[in-house]
């Protein structure tokens, strides 16, 4: 029972990311942290996880106040794509979803 509770954080902290992410037009990992209120651990693993996956990707690096500069990555909408065709009978309906 524990596996499971621990695979549905990982996932729903997952999305919870990816949403922070495609709502801004660029962001950092400590952005993220800031936003999320996760762990710094917690948005390295997804981050990595979502940029390995193709959902993210690194746009360069960002302003810093003081200390090494974040790198700033944002959503890529060419990650993946949803095609649906619906048949009746006298006609084909068919939907592409980015």
């Amino acid at each position: 029972m524990q596996t499971a509770n621990r695979e549905f954080m990982r996932e729903w902290n997952r999305k919870l990311v990816l949403r922070q992410i495609r709502a801004e037009k660029e962001t950092s990992q400590i952005s993220l942290v800031r936003k999320t209120t996760l762990s710094a651990g917690t948005i390295v693993n997804i981050t990595k996880e979502l940029r390995d996956d193709g959902f993210i990707r690194y746009t360069g690096k960002g302003k810093s106040q003081s200390g090494r500069k974040p790198e700033n990555f944002c959503f890529n909408p060419n990650a993946r794509y949803i095609i649906s065709a619906v048949m009746f009978a006298l006609e084909t309906k068919l939907s592409i979803v980015n």
